[in-house]
């Protein structure tokens, strides 16, 4: 299981400190100022439920364009998200023979449509997020009678994250749900997946 890097932790810290000067500076409202915004971040992959038996605690990275009403608590998005773990114990099937893979690497990429919740205005506010699109997961076992193996898929996801504004920058830290429906073959021998990434950025 990966460490959170002290930098993350720092980070964090940074930001609630600097949300903090805001909303002493904003009396706890902040208007929207921008009709696009743009946002980048990354942290930790952890797989759950099935996806566990196949793949490692691994990493990931968020990138998307959003926009936001003024006069509206949601905002919709479009982002593309990458995930890369290693691989578990996984049976991975070759030739009509299945074998143990113990190491190799897997990846989920995908391009998602979401919508974003504002539970209350202010330059520090929690939100609820929930969005579907497509995933390509892709497993790339090692050895030398190993093939990787890739997929596109429908997926959706949902979950919540804490937004710090200071200035024109805001700073975030989100946790979601990845649910991926696949195929009963490869890596993972089921209908769907289950990934959490936990997500700290920054939107601009």
């Amino acid at each position: 299981m990966p460490r959170i890097p002290a930098r993350l932790v720092a980070s964090v810290v940074g930001l609630s400190l600097l949300a903090s000067t805001a909303h002493a500076q904003f009396g706890g409202v902040v208007p929207r100022q921008k009709l696009f915004v743009f946002g980048i971040g990354g942290g930790v992959a952890v797989p759950v439920s099935n996806a566990r038996d196949a793949f490692k605690n691994g990493f990931n990275g968020l990138a998307y364009v959003r926009v936001q009403p003024p006069v509206l608590p949601v905002s919709f998005g479009v982002n593309v998200t990458f995930q890369r773990f290693d691989l578990a114990d996984a049976e991975v099937t070759v030739g009509g023979v299945t074998t143990a893979q113990s190491s190799g690497t897997g990846e989920l990429l995908a391009g998602l449509g979401d919508i974003k919740y504002d539970l209350w205005p202010g330059p520090i506010h929690p939100y609820l997020i929930a969005g579907l699109g497509a995933y390509n997961l892709k497993t790339d076992p090692s050895g030398a009678a190993a093939s990787s193996q890739s997929e596109t898929r429908f997926g959706i996801n949902g979950g919540a994250g804490l937004a710090l504004r200071f200035g024109r920058i805001s700073g975030y830290i989100q946790g979601r749900v990845d649910n991926v429906y696949t195929s009963d073959t490869g890596a993972i021998d089921t209908k769907s997946i289950r990934v959490i990434p936990v997500t700290l950025g920054i939107e601009f």
